[in-house]
């Protein structure tokens, strides 16, 4: 899920005026992952913050948030929160911002996102920052690296900043997986593609993966499917494929395990682990429902849903026992 959805329960592109408004029409504090900055903040103010998001673990920098305003907790505690009316920015568009930050950060960052809200009285901008898949990123105009502590960006020690170069020398694995009828297919037979891709500058090779299926009636494997012939059925409704590959993967090129299943007209999961040595262990696990053709639940490493394949297995219990 994107990070803007799970703030505002929608993806950035489709936040409105009146969504916006509305957010803080309660109280908002920020957190690890969410940053307000009113309309009168400068544009070099941002910078850290930027790039504090993209050397930790991402978030979202409101431009045009209400004033910041402390609010008694006890006798020895404030927090700060911020509610009411918007302050707009002068900031003049988003392809300005989008100039600045790549003036002023390095690496250039490419995966940020703005959605501009114009007003008769001003704009207001809600930027998603996502994880660096490159960091650390530096602040040129400080000479300094950031990281988000808490709800604050802070220059980030010697060692973090070290960390985060080695980072960028390791690969970087993720998968995606498509799940489709095919022409003249039965009601219950679907085609899976399993992608494994390296999204780093580093190759990964000695490339070993766990692809697990439960609750299926069967699993088919063809002359046309790639990388999945040994797959085996480990018992009833449950099947698995353990291989290493030989392929370096480099970037911009995948690893593909393609296969069919006839299915029970109900749920299953599908668990996908992926390993190196030079990159530890990927997981991607998830429910999915073929009569609806949706996602149920599931995680992915790196998403930092606090979930594991356990608590996986115990709601597709719970969905199988409210549908007996």
């Amino acid at each position: 899920m994107e990070l803007t959805s799970k703030i505002f329960g929608k993806p950035l592109e489709e936040i409105t005026k009146e969504d916006f408004f509305n957010f803080f029409k309660e109280e908002r504090e920020e957190s690890s992952s969410l940053e307000f900055k009113s309309g009168e903040v400068k544009i070099d103010e941002i910078y850290s913050e930027i790039c504090a998001f993209l050397n930790t673990d991402g978030g979202i920098l409101i431009i045009g948030s209400p004033r910041e305003t402390k609010k008694k907790v006890n006798n020895k505690t404030h927090k700060r929160v911020c509610a009411g009316e918007p302050v707009p920015s002068s900031f003049r568009n988003k392809n300005w911002i989008i100039q600045r930050l790549s003036a002023n950060i390095a690496p250039l960052p490419q995966t940020i996102k703005i959605q501009e809200i114009f007003t008769d009285i001003g704009n207001y901008f809600i930027i998603e920052v996502p994880q660096s898949k490159n960091p650390p990123h530096q602040c040129l105009n400080e000479g300094r690296y950031y990281i988000r502590v808490d709800e604050q960006a802070k220059p980030a020690p010697h060692g973090i900043v070290q960390s985060l170069f080695l980072n960028r020398q390791k690969p970087l694995i993720k998968t995606n997986t498509e799940l489709y009828k095919f022409r003249n297919a039965l009601d219950n037979e679907l085609e899976i593609e399993v992608s494994i891709k390296n999204e780093s500058e580093c190759p990964a090779d000695n490339i070993s993966y766990i692809i697990n299926i439960y609750n299926i009636e069967n699993l088919i494997s063809e002359s046309d499917h790639s990388n999945s012939e040994k797959f085996r059925k480990l018992k009833e409704g449950v099947y698995e494929l353990n291989e290493t590959s030989k392929q370096v993967l480099i970037k911009r090129l995948t690893l593909p395990i393609t296969f069919r299943i006839i299915h029970y007209y109900a749920p299953f999961i599908l668990s996908i682990m992926v390993w190196g040595k030079d990159f530890g262990l990927y997981e991607d696990c998830f429910i999915w429902d073929p009569v609806n053709n949706c996602l149920i639940d599931g995680f992915k490493t790196g998403d930092n849903k606090d979930m594991e394949y356990q608590d996986l297995m115990q709601i597709f219990e719970e969905i199988d026992k409210n549908t007996l």
